[in-house]
């Protein structure tokens, strides 16, 4: 809560808040959701997850194994991969891999493919939940832009 009225990046070393959007050194390419040519992408491109909001949560829209799904974004979630309620093993064909553990296939967040994908249960969940992890890089979250950008 502390967070949703500022803008922020988050990288190895260092939280920056702002009030006004982060611009960065460069300008983010924004994305529509849709699929992004990752030929004509230079390393140092920035690529944006755009958000809704549903009270105090992130909703950004993944798919999981092909299903098309929103998920809350959370920027405590601490594990890796994919956090999903039990109920949701079989509508999103999620493999089983031992006592509360399965494993997508695959799993697209914006411009990003992952494959084998580690998946978590908890009860309680209304949306998938996903973390930080998912980057695997620093970012930056845009309350007014409502926008998470990766940084590369």
């Amino acid at each position: 809560n502390f967070f949703k009225e500022y803008s922020y990046q988050v990288d190895d070393y260092s939280l920056r808040l702002t009030t006004a959007p982060f611009e960065g050194d460069e300008r983010a390419v924004a994305t529509t959701g849709g699929a992004v040519s990752l030929a004509k992408r230079d390393r140092n491109d920035r690529f944006s997850l755009p958000f809704e909001k549903l009270g105090d949560t992130m909703l950004v829209d993944i798919t999981v194994n092909g299903h098309p799904i929103k998920a809350t974004f959370d920027t405590g979630c601490a594990r890796e991969g994919l956090v999903i309620h039990p109920s949701m093993q079989g509508q999103l064909g999620i493999t089983s891999r031992g006592r509360g553990i399965g494993m997508a296939e695959r799993m697209d967040v914006g411009h990003m493919i992952k494959m084998s994908v580690q998946v978590t249960y908890e009860n309680g969940l209304s949306h998938p939940l996903i973390g930080p992890k998912v980057f695997d890089r620093g970012y930056t979250v845009d309350q007014q832009a409502k926008r998470i950008r990766s940084d590369y």
